[in-house]
Formats: structure tokens, sequence, C-alpha cells
């Protein structure tokens, strides 16, 4: 029976894939502004992010901001890493 209830409409379904493929965008709109982006109510916003797992659409913006932190240091570190071989190929060169 909880398979049934949790399963996601055709709305919501649409509203996951937009704040799935857009997360960087998502992580600065309000529920008010992604109701709006989304033109679905704050309440399929809501009905939607539970179903997935989240107590709400903050708790799901606190998971972004995290994982786009996280993403940002991996970036810088690869970053660093790239920078560091490039410096290695100029001493061999010369």
């Amino acid at each position: 029976m909880g398979k049934i209830k949790n399963k996601l409409t055709e709305t919501e379904k649409y509203l996951w894939h937009l704040i799935s493929d857009n997360p960087t965008e998502i992580i600065k709109m309000s529920i008010t502004q992604l109701s709006e982006y989304s033109n679905v109510s704050p309440a399929t916003i809501v009905r939607t992010l539970k179903k997935k797992g989240y107590s709400g659409y903050t708790s799901y913006r606190e998971k972004l901001r995290t994982e786009c932190s996280e993403n940002y240091r991996n970036f810088r570190v690869l970053e660093e890493a790239d920078k560091s071989i490039q410096n290695v190929i100029r001493k061999k060169r010369n």
C-alpha cells in the first residue's frame, strides 16, 4: 500500500524532472519562485518532495547546497591537480 501512496502523479513527475535537471537554478529559488517557474502549486512541490523522502522544500534545498558545495570542492581539487600536471609537463619540455 505504501508504494501506491508514494507513486508520483504526472505533474509530480514533471516537477521532479524539472528540479532534478536544474539544481543550480532551483537552489536559488524560494518555494514561491519555484511554484511560478514550474507552474505548479507550492503544495505540489511539498507533496512531491515528501514522496521522494524529504521533509519538505527546505530540506531538499539544504541537500542541494551540500551537494553543490561538495562538487565545488571536488572541482577545486581536480583543478589544482591539473595545474600541477601542467607544471610538470612544462618543466619536462624545458
